[in-house]
């Protein structure tokens, strides 16, 4: 932690310098990943193999219900669909690709005003956050979004009149909105524990608050924060979801807990 209180115009010109180098490595970083070759035998860049791969996984090609198969057709039904699916995945390459750097200068501007073991605190905090949010977008993708969209499917063919056609129509612009969305909702919902663990870890709150009958109430509201993230009607994918968030959850205890206690002790021990 630096002694030297500098003026407020400093702070704000530091944080235009490196929000300027955060961008300018998102660009670069789109424009360099948008145009990787993915293809040997001809050349196809990755900004156009990287939505079809995302949704050739995710989406059903094919549904059946009653006894019958529905096929899952997808195209550009707006003027403009596929041009915003090529910007949207030139931003999403440009922010993982720059990930690195984006980090680093958020870690850059904070730690001169934090003392070192809260700096390193940060540092931890910064990659432990990173992995928990792939973790989640990693779950969302093999797991959530095939689910929640073949349980939408099937909805969708419940409530259809009787004599709809044997296909399904979906503009590829909308529905790759609604798997980005499903992605990164999961991912975020996926640092809930690491919010716990420092706010036990920093004696914010006692271990003793989250656990006991307490879990019991704490697994209810993780199935309503999945029931908000899935669009699944039928509580398949709320209950994928709220699983791993309560393993989650109590590791985040136990390693609290565990922190808590540490703290605790080398207080008591300072103390004359």
């Amino acid at each position: 932690m630096s002694d030297e209180e500098r003026p407020l115009l400093e702070h704000v010109e530091e944080l235009i310098v490196r929000l300027r180098r955060s961008i300018l490595a998102v660009i670069i970083a789109a424009a360099v990943l948008s145009a990787v070759p993915v293809e040997t035998t001809y050349y196809t860049p990755l900004i156009t193999k990287f939505p079809q791969m995302l949704i050739e996984h995710t989406v059903p090609t094919h549904v059946e219900f009653m006894g019958k198969e529905y096929n899952m057709t997808i195209g550009q039904w707006k003027p403009f669909s596929g041009f915003n699916v090529l910007i949207k995945t030139a931003i999403i390459l440009g922010v993982l690709g720059a990930l690195p750097v984006i980090t680093r200068e958020i870690y850059a501007y904070v730690a001169p005003a934090l003392y070192p073991h809260e700096a390193r605190a940060l540092k931890k905090a910064l990659i432990a956050g990173t992995a928990l949010f792939m973790l989640g977008i990693i779950v969302a993708y093999y797991v959530v979004v095939p689910i929640a969209f073949k349980m939408m499917a099937i909805l969708f063919l419940a409530i259809s009149p009787t004599d709809i056609a044997q296909g399904m129509f979906s503009d590829i612009s909308e529905l790759y909105d609604a798997i980005l969305m499903l992605l990164v909702a999961t991912g975020l919902s996926f640092e809930f524990p690491l919010i716990i663990y420092y706010l036990i870890s920093s004696g914010i709150m006692e271990p003793e608050r989250f656990k006991g009958e307490n879990m019991k109430y704490a697994f209810v509201v993780m199935l309503v924060v999945s029931a908000i993230i899935s669009p699944d009607p039928t509580g398949m994918t709320m209950l994928l979801l709220a699983l791993p968030y309560f393993a989650l959850y109590v590791v985040a205890v136990r390693l609290g807990e565990r922190s808590y206690r540490k703290r605790q002790r080398e207080l008591s021990s300072s103390s004359p």
